[in-house]
């Protein structure tokens, strides 16, 4: 640290050394994690393929998801990523990822711009029969 600056620099390279790191702001996923959800992603449409082959379900019904079956895919996908990340890691999940519960009033604005996103979809559709 011989130099004309070492006098300015030595403070912020002390405090570089001494502050710990913060490991629940520090990334941990890798392009593992990556790949293995979406080999999940490939076994859901795999498992939902071999549904419809089997006559489990209809090849009608996966054109237009029904709201339970869409919830029910998304959930699945949603708890194989926590459990990818979690297993592989053995860290908090939620907080790193930026997994927060949303305040009231965001809660509001989204039940509302649903509610009216429906009714203007519902006003502007032309009824056909």
């Amino acid at each position: 640290m011989d130099g004309l600056f070492a006098h300015k620099l030595a403070p912020v390279l002390r405090a570089d050394q001494s502050s710990p790191p913060n490991p629940a702001a520090e990334a941990y996923r890798t392009y593992e994690d990556i790949g293995t959800f979406l080999f999940v992603i490939v076994v859901v449409n795999a498992v939902i393929g071999l549904a419809e082959r089997l006559h489990f379900l209809n090849s009608s019904d996966l054109i237009a998801l029904r709201l339970a079956r869409q919830a029910l895919i998304i959930s699945l996908l949603g708890l194989a990523l926590y459990a990818i990340l979690k297993l592989r890691s053995h860290r908090p999940v939620i907080r790193p990822l930026g997994w927060l519960v949303p305040s009231r009033i965001y809660v509001a604005i989204s039940i509302l711009g649903g509610v009216v996103a429906v009714l203007a979809i519902t006003y502007f559709t032309p009824t056909q029969g």
